[in-house]
């Protein structure tokens, strides 16, 4: 059994905190060690939490089967083993979520006795190198030096897995997530050039899960007042959602070696959108005292795998026609549904886990419900205008009740249809930042379309993955999620 030792520490004057871990064998011979700078992280509990799910990610990322976590911090480990209720109860619940995947877990308390990984974590905090007596081969620290600096030339170390069988693109996995390769520099630049506002509001969710109607919804509601939902004018009508509700990461990552915030000059309140898991999110954008708002849409599973997989065929289909006019290389074999299934079900896709994606959102808005939203897209089909009205009461843009008797709800319903969005210019000659058609976003956007494409069989085995790594959490979906939110 390898044993992760795990510590955190917070720097007072420069408001840096940094979460380490170090695996040694049996034999206490060096096996790998890891490092996450944040800033503007106070709570030393907190941060010893983060600590431990780091151990966690460099066990993931070491490929190891036994591990245990030694920490420190006693309310910390004593959380892991118990309810997870403290106020870092989202990141308890992930660890025990992702600690499932592994042969053999355990946390323990362990007073201070590694003197190294103390020392490691110390000079994080002051992006100082770590010395030849700290055991470590300096390789992590100046991973986690190239993030506080968004260094881009340092930003994907050869050290994070690539993942190359699920296209369109090539992934990396990051803290237990496997993100797109050409996003993690702009991860790295929003946590150290994004100045979030107090009336900033961020549309969260895991691909292909109601991303695209949920920014029309919010952009709509939001901004009714500048922009009436039956105004022929309207930026939903002239042009795209993706270009009235941009993603802050790939902004961000496409932006390159610029060093200034890419929206400093978008007017408040701003609207952005998000597929990072939630414990990747700013300190400064999550942080309570920060006034941020967050909303979640979460999808079936099941769906979402689907919906991702039509997706990745239209991508991959404009993209074999483009290679073929240049008479570049040749097309990629067919992506079969099998192939998709079998990669959702460990976990690897963009975005994925997709079930711990949804879980830390998920104990966020339990948590802090007047910073995060959970919505669920099928109840959102279910009653459109309810949910509305439940968003513009989170924004705290209530519709009055001039608006209720002019129909303005129906009015933003109908704009923001999945019809009036496909009817939209850009969504029939226009292109995304990635050079994506519009139109490859909308499909059926309907519930159950799994049926369709998943046999009982996978059905069955995909519920059972997520029903395994999300026992004790509370967190259902489908048909156990409807019965519960109506009891």
């Amino acid at each position: 059994m390898t044993k992760i030792n795990v510590d955190a520490a917070i720097s007072k004057n420069s408001g840096i905190a940094a979460a380490a871990a170090i695996a040694r064998d049996e034999t206490g011979v060096f096996q790998g060690a890891s490092v996450l700078v944040v800033s503007g992280m106070l709570n030393p509990e907190t941060m010893e939490a983060v600590a431990c799910r780091e151990g966690l990610a460099l066990a993931e990322d070491l490929v190891l089967r036994k591990i245990r976590l030694a920490s420190d911090c006693l309310n910390v480990v004593k959380a892991i083993h118990g309810d997870g209720l403290e106020p870092y109860g989202h990141i308890v619940r992930e660890i025990k979520a992702r600690s499932t995947a592994f042969a053999c877990f355990d946390v323990v308390h362990e007073s201070r006795g590694w003197r190294s990984i103390h020392s490691f974590c110390g000079r994080a905090t002051t992006m100082a190198p770590p010395t030849d007596d700290d055991g470590v081969d300096g390789q992590s620290l100046t991973v986690a030096s190239a993030v506080a600096n968004a260094d881009m030339s340092k930003l994907i170390p050869s050290s994070l897995p690539l993942e190359t069988r699920c296209p369109p693109f090539p992934l990396r996995q990051l803290a237990g997530f496997w993100l797109p390769e050409m996003i993690i520099p702009g991860v790295a630049a929003v946590h150290a050039r994004f100045e979030p506002r107090h009336d900033d509001v961020f549309l969260a969710s895991f691909p292909k899960s109601g991303t695209t109607w949920l920014k029309a919804l919010a952009f709509a509601t939001l901004h009714r007042g500048r922009h009436p939902p039956s105004d022929p004018e309207h930026p939903l009508r002239r042009g795209s959602q993706h270009e009235c509700v941009r993603f802050f990461e790939l902004a961000f990552a496409l932006a390159g070696d610029s060093k200034d915030d890419v929206f400093a000059a978008f007017p408040s309140p701003r609207v952005l959108a998000t597929h990072l898991p939630y414990h990747l999110l700013p300190e400064r954008v999550v942080s309570g005292s920060g006034g941020c708002r967050v909303v979640y849409v979460c999808r079936d599973p099941k769906d979402a795998l689907v919906s991702g997989w039509h997706f990745t065929l239209k991508t991959m289909a404009s993209a074999s026609s483009s290679t073929a006019a240049a008479g570049d290389a040749p097309p990629r074999s067919p992506y079969t549904i099998e192939e998709a299934f079998e990669l959702f079900c460990e976990g690897r896709c963009v975005g994925g886990p997709q079930w711990l994606h949804v879980l830390g959102y998920w104990e966020a808005s339990r948590r802090w419900p007047d910073k995060v939203l959970f919505l669920r897209y099928e109840e959102m089909l279910l009653d459109p205008s309810g949910n509305v009205r439940r968003l513009a009461e989170f924004l705290s843009c209530p519709f009055s009740g001039e608006e209720e008797a002019a129909g303005t709800v129906g009015a933003v319903v109908e704009l923001c249809s999945l019809d009036s969005l496909r009817r939209a210019k850009a969504s029939r000659d226009a292109t995304t930042e990635l050079a994506i058609d519009h139109g490859h976003f909308f499909r059926k956007g309907a519930a159950g379309d799994w049926r369709n494409h998943l046999s009982p069989e996978m059905a069955a085995r995909l519920d059972g993955v997520v029903a395994a790594a999300l026992h004790g959490s509370g967190l259902t979906f489908g048909a156990a999620a409807a019965a519960e939110n109506s009891a």
